[in-house]
């Protein structure tokens, strides 16, 4: 699949005023993990994110699939649009939607509220 740019938005907590992944960092002790977390996501490439992705079954939606990506000690909860081919001949970008980061519970937790 040719991608050849993944646009990266986070998902942000408006009561906390963060994002929901610094939340997540934050309740486990690791706020200061922050700046390095968003360096790392940001020095991805396509393909990183792109085989690193790992679906989650009956977590689909027209905002792309849900699944986690493992970096350092942390699972990143995040959703993957990746348009079709003719949508992304018109202009249609990629776009990983970066929710939680946390450990496995945490993850677990964040998909029972997201329904899956």
């Amino acid at each position: 699949m040719a991608v050849h740019q993944i646009c990266v938005e986070y998902v942000d907590d408006e009561e906390a005023g963060l994002t929901v992944a610094e939340c997540g960092l934050v309740r486990l002790g690791r706020g200061r993990d922050w700046p390095w977390l968003v360096r790392t996501i940001g020095a991805l490439s396509d393909d990183d994110i792109l085989y690193g992705h790992t679906r989650w079954p009956g977590l689909i939606g027209p905002e792309g699939v849900w699944g986690t990506i493992v970096l350092g000690p942390y699972l990143i909860l995040c959703q993957l649009y990746v348009p079709a081919s003719h949508e992304r001949e018109l202009g249609e970008q990629a776009v990983l939607k970066v929710d939680l980061a946390g450990h496995v519970d945490d993850i677990y937790q964040r998909i029972r509220e997201l329904g899956g």
